[in-house]
């Protein structure tokens, strides 16, 4: 994979992380160097926003397959439903949903293609529910913590298995986005 192909004029929504937070904006793309460290000019943002994160490990952007179950009225879990992952870390990560997911439910989470693991099969806690509007309508962007429903020897081995992941995006120019979780 390689970094996307930008015009100038183009948009774009941006993320950065900093200690303890991410500023996120909407800009306007217009040239970039050619270096082998491509740096990327955009126009200033109207508005910046700041998100406060409370988190203990690093996150990573990984659009992994990733299957969900979803709790269910009665109190169980559904089906599972295929999804993909946007981003994890030692202690969770965040999933696309077509509909929202009450906070503090327990879901069923498979995720593949993790380094080192295979398929980490295992449950977690909602922890965030976040609606996104995107062309097609909305979807939710689910945020659930892992760390009640791994051993720490399995923690470790994510943790590891994550750094291998950033190691590959990196060797493939592909554009990361981390922060502390």
């Amino acid at each position: 994979t390689s970094p996307p192909v930008l015009q100038s004029g183009d948009p774009l929504n941006v993320s950065i992380a900093a200690r303890q937070c991410i500023y996120r904006f909407e800009s306007i793309f217009q040239s970039r160097d050619s270096d082998p460290s491509p740096i990327w000019y955009i126009n200033k943002p109207d508005l910046l926003e700041r998100q406060q994160q409370q988190r203990r490990f690093v996150r990573v952007a990984a659009p992994l397959p990733a299957r969900v179950r979803l709790p269910n009225s009665r109190g169980g879990l559904r089906n599972p439903q295929e999804t993909v992952t946007i981003d994890i870390s030692g202690g969770g990560l965040c999933f696309v949903a077509k509909e929202p997911v009450p906070l503090k439910s327990r879901i069923g989470l498979s995720v593949a293609n993790l380094p080192g693991i295979g398929e980490l099969n295992t449950t977690a806690d909602v922890v965030r529910c976040m609606p996104v509007s995107v062309l097609a309508g909305r979807i939710y962007h689910i945020g659930v913590s892992i760390e009640k429903s791994i051993t720490l020897g399995l923690q470790d081995k994510l943790i590891r298995s994550i750094f291998a992941l950033q190691r590959k995006y990196i060797a493939n120019g592909m554009a990361l986005q981390t922060g502390n979780i």
